[in-house]
């Protein structure tokens, strides 16, 4: 599932003791559920015995743990004083985790559904292919635009844009008074030597305008980032192979360097 179907955060856990204590999965458990249950209050309300059955949590994965300072994809079983866990967990509305699933189970015969958010399955993946600690991970879809700030190699915050894809297309073709599914046609004229002067200037004009406004909501939304971490210079984009060019070049006016997946063959597809 994607935005704007759920809600995403990274709990970030800090815990110093005393004394040396003894990190246990049971431990763990307990001080994630603990976090967990603050973000179903945030974004759920308190004591709203309404709100609590009508979403439940789709993922709670944690990233990963530094024990003392050190990280460590082993924590079970060792004594520390400081305790460090980055945990991504996601919410979604109960009814339509319900129905899906009763559509797959009903189309494809199986019992078995699991669940998972589309920007932490896109952050997986960039993981192991981008070799670079620090950037902003940006997926552009139909009608929302979802940057997430990865830190030291952790998806570290996520934030919603209300533009995307489609936003991006509807405003073209308002500027030049045709259908959204005519806009295609119009950039792929313009970009060859088939139209006249005037024209290409006119739908340049406009898509140039479209730019700058997914380009300004895009700067907004994530200036909070700032609250987190520094500001990396590299995005990682992730859009429609069609119109891939003009959110590069919007991210580009930004002053960020831009690496786009569809140039990995192993990631050619949309996510």
């Amino acid at each position: 599932l994607s935005s704007p179907y759920l809600a995403s955060q990274n709990l970030s856990l800090k815990i110093e003791y005393r004394e040396p204590v003894l990190i246990t999965k049971e431990l763990l458990d307990f001080l994630v559920q603990r976090e967990t249950n603050d973000f179903e209050k945030n974004h759920l309300g308190h004591n709203d015995e309404v709100d609590k059955t009508a979403h439940e949590i789709l993922e709670k994965k944690i990233q990963a743990t530094k024990l003392n300072g050190y990280a460590t994809s082993q924590p079970f079983g060792k004594y520390a004083r400081r305790l460090e866990a980055h945990t991504f967990i996601s919410i979604t509305p109960s009814i339509l985790r319900a129905e899906i699933n009763e559509f797959l189970i009903s189309r494809f015969h199986s019992n078995e559904v699991e669940f998972h958010s589309t920007f932490f399955c896109l952050f997986h993946q960039v993981r192991d292919i981008i070799k670079k600690e620090n950037y902003i991970l940006v997926r552009v879809g139909e009608e929302v635009t979802d940057a997430g700030l990865v830190t030291g190699g952790i998806l570290i915050d996520i934030v919603s844009l209300p533009t995307g894809k489609n936003s991006f297309i509807r405003q073209i073709a308002e500027g030049l008074y045709t259908l959204p599914d005519e806009v295609y046609s119009f950039m792929g004229r313009a970009s060859s030597d088939i139209m006249d002067v005037k024209m290409k200037l006119e739908i340049d004009k406009k898509i140039a305008l479209a730019e700058d406004k997914w380009r300004e909501s895009f700067s907004s939304g994530v200036k909070r980032f700032l609250e987190e971490s520094f500001m990396p210079e590299t995005c990682v984009l992730s859009v429609d192979q069609k119109v891939s060019d003009y959110f590069k070049n919007g991210l580009q006016a930004n002053g960020y360097k831009v690496t786009v997946l569809s140039d990995f063959p192993s990631l050619s597809y949309n996510i």
